[in-house]
Protein backbone atom coordinates (compact mmCIF):
# COMPACT_ATOMS: atom_id res chain seq x y z
CA UNK A 1 0.00 0.00 0.00
CA UNK A 2 2.93 2.36 0.64
CA UNK A 3 4.98 1.34 -2.39
CA UNK A 4 8.21 -0.60 -2.81
CA UNK A 5 10.63 -0.86 0.15
CA UNK A 6 13.32 1.81 0.16
CA UNK A 7 15.68 -0.28 2.29
CA UNK A 8 15.28 -3.69 3.93
CA UNK A 9 17.20 -6.55 5.50
CA UNK A 10 16.67 -10.16 4.46
CA UNK A 11 16.83 -11.59 8.00
CA UNK A 12 16.28 -8.92 10.65
CA UNK A 13 13.61 -6.31 11.30
CA UNK A 14 14.82 -2.72 10.91
CA UNK A 15 14.77 -0.85 14.21
CA UNK A 16 15.31 2.71 12.98
CA UNK A 17 16.28 4.91 10.06
CA UNK A 18 17.36 8.52 9.60
CA UNK A 19 15.94 10.38 6.62
CA UNK A 20 17.53 13.37 4.91
CA UNK A 21 15.83 16.75 5.37
CA UNK A 22 14.63 16.73 1.77
CA UNK A 23 12.78 13.49 2.52
CA UNK A 24 14.30 11.73 -0.47
CA UNK A 25 17.22 9.76 0.98
CA UNK A 26 17.84 7.34 3.82
CA UNK A 27 21.06 8.54 5.45
CA UNK A 28 21.40 5.41 7.55
CA UNK A 29 19.31 2.54 8.84
CA UNK A 30 19.80 0.26 11.84
CA UNK A 31 18.85 -3.28 12.79
CA UNK A 32 19.64 -5.71 15.54
CA UNK A 33 21.64 -8.68 14.28
CA UNK A 34 23.63 -10.10 17.19
CA UNK A 35 24.58 -6.51 18.00
CA UNK A 36 23.14 -3.23 16.77
CA UNK A 37 24.29 -2.51 13.22
CA UNK A 38 23.80 0.83 11.45
CA UNK A 39 24.56 1.00 7.73
CA UNK A 40 25.31 4.43 6.24
CA UNK A 41 24.66 5.57 2.68
CA UNK A 42 27.79 7.72 2.88
CA UNK A 43 30.56 5.20 2.19
CA UNK A 44 33.16 7.16 4.15
CA UNK A 45 30.98 7.13 7.27
CA UNK A 46 30.19 3.47 6.67
CA UNK A 47 33.91 2.70 6.55
CA UNK A 48 34.46 4.51 9.86
CA UNK A 49 31.63 2.62 11.58
CA UNK A 50 32.86 -0.74 10.33
CA UNK A 51 36.30 0.08 11.68
CA UNK A 52 34.85 1.08 15.05
CA UNK A 53 32.85 -2.16 15.33
CA UNK A 54 36.01 -4.15 14.56
CA UNK A 55 37.97 -2.19 17.18
CA UNK A 56 35.44 -2.89 19.93
CA UNK A 57 35.03 -6.56 18.90
CA UNK A 58 31.98 -8.18 17.34
CA UNK A 59 30.15 -8.51 20.68
CA UNK A 60 29.90 -4.75 21.31
CA UNK A 61 27.14 -2.31 20.42
CA UNK A 62 28.57 0.99 19.18
CA UNK A 63 26.25 4.01 19.37
CA UNK A 64 27.01 7.50 18.08
CA UNK A 65 25.77 9.40 21.13
CA UNK A 66 26.62 12.90 19.93
CA UNK A 67 28.91 14.79 17.55
CA UNK A 68 30.78 18.10 17.37
CA UNK A 69 29.47 20.87 15.11
CA UNK A 70 31.97 19.97 12.39
CA UNK A 71 31.32 16.20 12.83
CA UNK A 72 35.04 15.62 13.29
CA UNK A 73 34.65 14.37 16.86
CA UNK A 74 32.07 11.74 17.77
CA UNK A 75 30.98 10.80 21.27
CA UNK A 76 30.46 7.02 21.30
CA UNK A 77 28.50 4.95 23.78
CA UNK A 78 29.73 1.36 23.76
CA UNK A 79 28.36 -1.64 25.64
CA UNK A 80 28.09 -5.39 25.29
CA UNK A 81 28.29 -8.66 27.24
CA UNK A 82 32.08 -8.26 27.37
CA UNK A 83 32.03 -4.47 27.62
CA UNK A 84 30.56 -2.61 30.61
CA UNK A 85 28.87 0.58 29.33
CA UNK A 86 31.39 3.33 28.62
CA UNK A 87 31.87 6.55 26.66
CA UNK A 88 34.64 7.30 24.12
CA UNK A 89 35.72 10.13 21.86
CA UNK A 90 36.45 9.24 18.24
CA UNK A 91 38.60 11.75 16.32
CA UNK A 92 37.43 11.13 12.77
CA UNK A 93 40.36 12.56 10.79
CA UNK A 94 43.00 10.89 12.99
CA UNK A 95 40.94 7.69 13.41
CA UNK A 96 41.81 7.93 17.11
CA UNK A 97 39.75 6.61 20.03
CA UNK A 98 40.01 8.10 23.55
CA UNK A 99 38.30 6.77 26.69
CA UNK A 100 36.04 9.26 28.49
CA UNK A 101 34.34 7.39 31.34
CA UNK A 102 33.10 4.00 32.48
CA UNK A 103 29.47 3.92 33.58
CA UNK A 104 30.01 1.16 36.19
CA UNK A 105 33.40 2.03 37.64
CA UNK A 106 33.59 -1.01 39.94
CA UNK A 107 33.72 -3.27 36.89
CA UNK A 108 36.90 -1.65 35.55
CA UNK A 109 39.15 -4.53 36.61
CA UNK A 110 36.59 -7.35 36.70
CA UNK A 111 37.31 -10.36 34.48
CA UNK A 112 35.11 -10.21 31.40
CA UNK A 113 32.86 -13.20 30.63
CA UNK A 114 33.09 -15.32 27.50
CA UNK A 115 30.31 -15.10 24.90
CA UNK A 116 29.31 -17.58 22.19
CA UNK A 117 26.65 -17.21 19.49
CA UNK A 118 24.66 -20.45 19.45
CA UNK A 119 22.89 -21.54 16.26
CA UNK A 120 20.96 -24.80 16.32
CA UNK A 121 18.04 -26.64 14.75
CA UNK A 122 14.86 -27.34 16.69
CA UNK A 123 13.34 -30.81 16.45
CA UNK A 124 11.15 -29.77 13.50
CA UNK A 125 14.07 -28.19 11.63
CA UNK A 126 13.41 -24.56 12.60
CA UNK A 127 16.60 -22.46 12.80
CA UNK A 128 17.04 -20.94 16.27
CA UNK A 129 19.64 -18.47 17.54
CA UNK A 130 20.79 -18.06 21.12
CA UNK A 131 23.66 -16.80 23.25
CA UNK A 132 25.83 -18.55 25.82
CA UNK A 133 27.65 -16.39 28.38
CA UNK A 134 30.29 -18.16 30.47
CA UNK A 135 32.49 -17.19 33.44
CA UNK A 136 35.66 -15.51 32.22
CA UNK A 137 37.89 -17.81 34.28
CA UNK A 138 36.41 -21.07 32.96
CA UNK A 139 38.82 -22.96 30.65
CA UNK A 140 37.50 -23.95 27.25
CA UNK A 141 35.83 -27.37 27.40
CA UNK A 142 34.61 -27.00 30.98
CA UNK A 143 31.14 -28.48 31.46
CA UNK A 144 29.51 -25.68 33.38
CA UNK A 145 26.36 -25.58 35.49
CA UNK A 146 23.80 -23.68 33.43
CA UNK A 147 21.10 -21.09 34.00
CA UNK A 148 18.61 -21.25 31.13
CA UNK A 149 17.29 -17.69 30.83
CA UNK A 150 14.42 -17.27 28.31
CA UNK A 151 13.39 -13.68 27.63
CA UNK A 152 10.04 -12.04 28.31
CA UNK A 153 7.51 -10.71 25.85
CA UNK A 154 7.37 -13.18 24.27
CA UNK A 155 7.57 -10.87 21.21
CA UNK A 156 10.92 -9.53 22.31
CA UNK A 157 14.35 -10.96 21.65
CA UNK A 158 17.77 -11.28 23.20
CA UNK A 159 20.90 -9.94 21.57
CA UNK A 160 24.47 -9.34 22.65
CA UNK A 161 24.17 -6.61 25.24
CA UNK A 162 25.24 -5.78 28.78
CA UNK A 163 22.49 -7.49 30.81
CA UNK A 164 23.07 -7.04 34.58
CA UNK A 165 21.29 -10.29 35.48
CA UNK A 166 23.28 -12.31 32.95
CA UNK A 167 26.47 -10.66 34.16
CA UNK A 168 25.59 -11.50 37.77
CA UNK A 169 24.94 -15.18 37.08
CA UNK A 170 28.14 -15.50 35.03
CA UNK A 171 30.15 -13.77 37.77
CA UNK A 172 28.82 -16.38 40.19
CA UNK A 173 30.21 -19.15 37.99
CA UNK A 174 27.20 -20.22 35.93
CA UNK A 175 26.86 -20.43 32.17
CA UNK A 176 23.81 -18.47 30.98
CA UNK A 177 21.83 -19.54 27.91
CA UNK A 178 19.46 -17.07 26.20
CA UNK A 179 17.48 -18.71 23.35
CA UNK A 180 15.52 -16.70 20.78
CA UNK A 181 12.76 -19.29 20.49
CA UNK A 182 10.09 -19.00 17.80
CA UNK A 183 7.68 -16.22 18.66
CA UNK A 184 10.60 -13.86 19.34
CA UNK A 185 10.64 -10.42 17.74
CA UNK A 186 13.27 -9.09 15.36
CA UNK A 187 13.46 -11.98 12.87
CA UNK A 188 10.49 -11.02 10.73
CA UNK A 189 6.72 -11.17 11.12
CA UNK A 190 6.44 -14.85 10.15
CA UNK A 191 8.89 -15.93 12.85
CA UNK A 192 7.09 -13.89 15.52
CA UNK A 193 3.68 -15.24 14.51
CA UNK A 194 4.97 -18.82 14.38
CA UNK A 195 4.75 -18.70 18.18
CA UNK A 196 1.01 -17.99 18.23
CA UNK A 197 -0.79 -20.85 19.96
CA UNK A 198 2.55 -22.51 20.78
CA UNK A 199 2.99 -21.52 24.42
CA UNK A 200 4.23 -24.63 26.20
CA UNK A 201 4.54 -26.43 22.88
CA UNK A 202 6.92 -25.50 20.05
CA UNK A 203 8.13 -22.39 21.87
CA UNK A 204 9.06 -24.52 24.87
CA UNK A 205 10.51 -27.25 22.63
CA UNK A 206 12.88 -24.67 21.15
CA UNK A 207 14.24 -23.94 24.65
CA UNK A 208 14.53 -27.63 25.49
CA UNK A 209 16.26 -28.40 22.18
CA UNK A 210 18.77 -25.62 22.83
CA UNK A 211 19.69 -27.06 26.24
CA UNK A 212 20.08 -30.52 24.72
CA UNK A 213 22.23 -29.09 21.91
CA UNK A 214 24.58 -27.41 24.38
CA UNK A 215 24.84 -30.64 26.36
CA UNK A 216 25.59 -32.67 23.22
CA UNK A 217 28.31 -30.17 22.27
CA UNK A 218 29.88 -30.62 25.71
CA UNK A 219 29.46 -26.94 26.61
CA UNK A 220 27.37 -27.40 29.77
CA UNK A 221 26.59 -29.99 32.43
CA UNK A 222 23.01 -31.16 31.71
CA UNK A 223 22.79 -32.58 35.23
CA UNK A 224 23.15 -29.07 36.72
CA UNK A 225 20.59 -26.93 34.90
CA UNK A 226 18.10 -24.44 36.34
CA UNK A 227 15.59 -22.41 34.31
CA UNK A 228 15.09 -18.78 35.35
CA UNK A 229 12.86 -16.25 33.64
CA UNK A 230 10.74 -13.13 34.06
CA UNK A 231 7.29 -12.35 32.61
CA UNK A 232 6.88 -14.75 29.65
CA UNK A 233 10.24 -16.15 30.73
CA UNK A 234 8.64 -16.79 34.13
CA UNK A 235 5.92 -18.80 32.41
CA UNK A 236 8.59 -20.68 30.44
CA UNK A 237 10.42 -21.48 33.69
CA UNK A 238 7.27 -22.99 35.23
CA UNK A 239 6.43 -24.76 31.98
CA UNK A 240 9.94 -26.17 31.89
CA UNK A 241 9.44 -27.59 35.36
CA UNK A 242 6.00 -29.04 34.56
CA UNK A 243 6.37 -30.18 30.93
CA UNK A 244 10.00 -31.38 31.02
CA UNK A 245 10.20 -32.53 34.66
CA UNK A 246 13.52 -34.35 34.27
CA UNK A 247 15.44 -31.60 32.44
CA UNK A 248 16.02 -29.13 35.26
CA UNK A 249 17.10 -29.25 38.91
CA UNK A 250 15.20 -26.09 39.83
CA UNK A 251 13.14 -23.24 38.40
CA UNK A 252 12.67 -19.55 39.20
CA UNK A 253 9.62 -17.64 37.95
CA UNK A 254 9.75 -13.85 38.24
CA UNK A 255 6.45 -12.06 37.52
CA UNK A 256 5.39 -15.18 35.62
CA UNK A 257 2.08 -16.57 34.35
CA UNK A 258 0.99 -19.89 35.83
CA UNK A 259 -2.57 -20.33 34.48
CA UNK A 260 -3.20 -19.24 30.88
CA UNK A 261 -6.99 -19.43 31.02
CA UNK A 262 -7.10 -17.35 34.20
CA UNK A 263 -4.62 -14.80 32.78
CA UNK A 264 -6.68 -14.27 29.61
CA UNK A 265 -9.84 -13.92 31.71
CA UNK A 266 -8.14 -11.30 33.89
CA UNK A 267 -7.10 -9.39 30.79
CA UNK A 268 -10.67 -9.43 29.51
CA UNK A 269 -12.11 -8.20 32.81
CA UNK A 270 -9.55 -5.45 33.32
CA UNK A 271 -8.82 -4.29 29.78
CA UNK A 272 -12.11 -4.93 28.00
CA UNK A 273 -13.24 -7.39 25.33
CA UNK A 274 -12.34 -5.06 22.44
CA UNK A 275 -9.00 -3.83 23.80
CA UNK A 276 -5.67 -4.63 22.19
CA UNK A 277 -4.55 -5.76 25.63
CA UNK A 278 -7.07 -8.61 25.41
CA UNK A 279 -7.38 -9.45 21.70
CA UNK A 280 -3.61 -9.78 21.26
CA UNK A 281 -3.35 -12.42 23.99
CA UNK A 282 -6.39 -14.20 22.63
CA UNK A 283 -4.52 -14.51 19.33
CA UNK A 284 -1.10 -15.26 20.82
CA UNK A 285 -2.13 -17.75 23.51
CA UNK A 286 -5.56 -19.08 22.57
CA UNK A 287 -9.28 -18.65 23.22
CA UNK A 288 -10.44 -20.18 26.53
CA UNK A 289 -13.90 -20.77 25.06
CA UNK A 290 -12.54 -22.78 22.12
CA UNK A 291 -9.20 -24.05 23.42
CA UNK A 292 -9.93 -24.70 27.10
CA UNK A 293 -8.36 -28.16 27.22
CA UNK A 294 -5.34 -27.13 25.15
CA UNK A 295 -4.65 -24.21 27.49
CA UNK A 296 -4.96 -26.36 30.59
CA UNK A 297 -2.50 -28.90 29.20
CA UNK A 298 0.25 -26.26 29.13
CA UNK A 299 -0.71 -24.25 32.23
CA UNK A 300 1.78 -25.11 35.01
CA UNK A 301 -0.84 -24.63 37.73
CA UNK A 302 -3.17 -27.13 36.04
CA UNK A 303 -0.45 -29.80 35.70
CA UNK A 304 1.28 -29.04 38.98
CA UNK A 305 1.45 -32.74 39.93
CA UNK A 306 4.06 -33.23 37.20
CA UNK A 307 6.51 -30.86 38.89
CA UNK A 308 9.32 -32.60 40.78
CA UNK A 309 11.81 -29.81 41.38
CA UNK A 310 12.10 -26.86 43.81
CA UNK A 311 10.43 -23.65 42.63
CA UNK A 312 11.15 -20.06 43.64
CA UNK A 313 8.50 -17.42 42.85
CA UNK A 314 9.14 -13.65 42.89
CA UNK A 315 6.44 -11.08 42.12
CA UNK A 316 5.67 -7.40 42.65
CA UNK A 317 2.45 -6.77 44.57
CA UNK A 318 1.41 -3.93 42.23
CA UNK A 319 2.11 -5.71 38.95
CA UNK A 320 -0.40 -4.47 36.35
CA UNK A 321 0.94 -6.63 33.50
CA UNK A 322 0.81 -10.04 35.19
CA UNK A 323 -1.13 -9.93 38.49
CA UNK A 324 0.55 -11.24 41.63
CA UNK A 325 -2.42 -13.63 41.92
CA UNK A 326 -0.71 -15.76 39.26
CA UNK A 327 2.20 -16.48 41.61
CA UNK A 328 0.03 -16.71 44.71
CA UNK A 329 -2.22 -19.34 43.15
CA UNK A 330 0.81 -21.26 41.86
CA UNK A 331 2.31 -21.34 45.34
CA UNK A 332 -0.99 -22.54 46.78
CA UNK A 333 -1.22 -25.32 44.18
CA UNK A 334 2.38 -26.40 44.81
CA UNK A 335 1.92 -26.37 48.56
CA UNK A 336 -1.26 -28.42 48.23
CA UNK A 337 0.55 -30.99 46.06
CA UNK A 338 3.19 -31.44 48.74
CA UNK A 339 5.97 -29.38 47.19
CA UNK A 340 6.53 -26.48 49.55
CA UNK A 341 7.49 -23.40 47.57
CA UNK A 342 8.77 -19.96 48.49
CA UNK A 343 7.06 -16.84 47.15
CA UNK A 344 8.87 -13.54 47.62
CA UNK A 345 6.43 -10.66 47.25
CA UNK A 346 8.02 -7.29 46.51
CA UNK A 347 5.80 -4.73 48.22
CA UNK A 348 4.69 -1.86 46.02
CA UNK A 349 6.65 -3.03 42.98
CA UNK A 350 5.27 -3.36 39.46
CA UNK A 351 6.15 -5.74 36.65
CA UNK A 352 9.74 -4.52 36.32
CA UNK A 353 12.04 -1.52 36.98
CA UNK A 354 12.20 -2.23 40.69
CA UNK A 355 14.06 -0.27 43.34
CA UNK A 356 17.75 -1.09 43.77
CA UNK A 357 16.98 -2.67 47.14
CA UNK A 358 14.36 -5.04 45.74
CA UNK A 359 16.51 -5.86 42.71
CA UNK A 360 19.30 -6.85 45.10
CA UNK A 361 16.85 -8.91 47.14
CA UNK A 362 15.63 -10.73 44.03
CA UNK A 363 19.10 -11.42 42.60
CA UNK A 364 20.64 -12.51 45.89
CA UNK A 365 17.64 -14.77 46.59
CA UNK A 366 18.04 -16.43 43.20
CA UNK A 367 21.78 -16.75 43.83
CA UNK A 368 21.19 -18.55 47.15
CA UNK A 369 18.55 -20.75 45.47
CA UNK A 370 20.94 -21.71 42.66
CA UNK A 371 23.71 -22.48 45.13
CA UNK A 372 21.35 -24.76 47.09
CA UNK A 373 20.15 -26.76 44.07
CA UNK A 374 22.95 -26.57 41.49
CA UNK A 375 25.88 -26.25 43.85
CA UNK A 376 28.66 -23.71 43.53
CA UNK A 377 29.27 -22.10 40.18
CA UNK A 378 32.67 -22.47 38.54
CA UNK A 379 35.34 -20.78 40.66
CA UNK A 380 32.86 -19.57 43.30
CA UNK A 381 33.82 -20.15 46.90
CA UNK A 382 31.46 -17.78 48.72
CA UNK A 383 28.04 -19.26 49.47
CA UNK A 384 25.08 -17.43 47.93
CA UNK A 385 23.26 -15.45 50.61
CA UNK A 386 20.08 -13.40 50.43
CA UNK A 387 20.48 -9.66 50.95
CA UNK A 388 17.38 -8.37 52.74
Amino acid sequence: QFGDPIVENARYDLSSAHIARDGKRVLYHCYMAHVRICEFADQQLESHMRGLRRFFEDTANVYVYDASQDSKTLLLYVEGPRDPPAYFYYRVDAKQIEGVSLERTKLADVLRPGVTIVEYKARDGAAITGYLTTPGNAPKGTKLPIVVYPHGGPEMRDHLTFDPWVQYFAARGYAVFQPNFRGSDGFGKAFAESGYGEWGRKMQDDITDGVNYLATEGLVDPGRACIVGASYGGYAALAGAALTPDLYKCAVSVSGISDLEDFIGWRKRNWGRDSDGYTYWLKAIGDPEKDEQKLREVSPKQVVDRIKIPILLIHGTRDEIVPVAQSRSMKKALDKSGRKTELIELEGEGHSYWSDENEMLALSSIDAFLWSHLGAGYGSTMTGQRIN
